[in-house]
């Protein structure tokens, strides 16, 4: 049984994010931009399958705005819900924390599990500045400088 690879693709972003997206349609700040995007994958892909499109120069570009679109959905989730997709689950990385201060460890692993670093450096400048008043003085400045220093 032969599958087009942009039906394939369609398949693998609807379960990617259809439990994640449930209620964005509905907002009017940037999580229906989220949504907007999700349905212009799917409306491409679903196009690119009808098409039986071959050009490698046409599927490149094609692929390559599919990339960037899902970047910025991940990176609204993870902005709007402190959620990052790893593997095949969402994981909500502050409750990963358990109240744990922030680390080094945390950080990396906050940036290797980003679509990219500026929104890695936003995510984790957001949570850093919620905990200021958890922190001490140095640990604070010591982590942002960690943060800008991994995420340039």
């Amino acid at each position: 049984m032969e599958h087009n690879k942009y039906d394939l693709h369609r398949k693998v972003l609807t379960n990617k994010y259809a439990d994640i997206l449930q209620g964005f349609k509905e907002t009017c700040d940037d999580r229906r931009i989220a949504w907007n995007c999700y349905q212009q994958i799917i409306a491409v892909c679903e196009a690119m399958r009808d098409s039986g499109m071959e050009n490698n120069f046409v599927c490149c570009a094609v692929n390559k705005a599919m990339r960037e679109q899902e970047a910025e959905i991940d990176e609204i989730i993870a902005r709007l819900t402190g959620k990052i997709y790893e593997g095949a689950r969402w994981v909500d990385v502050r409750k990963e924390m358990k109240g744990e201060k922030f680390t080094y460890g945390y950080v990396d692993c906050v940036i290797g599990m980003m679509a990219s670093k500026e929104a890695a450096r936003k995510l984790l400048r957001e949570q850093l500045y919620d905990m200021r008043n958890e922190l001490t003085r140095e640990h604070y400045f010591d982590m942002y400088e960690y943060i800008s220093a991994r995420t340039t």
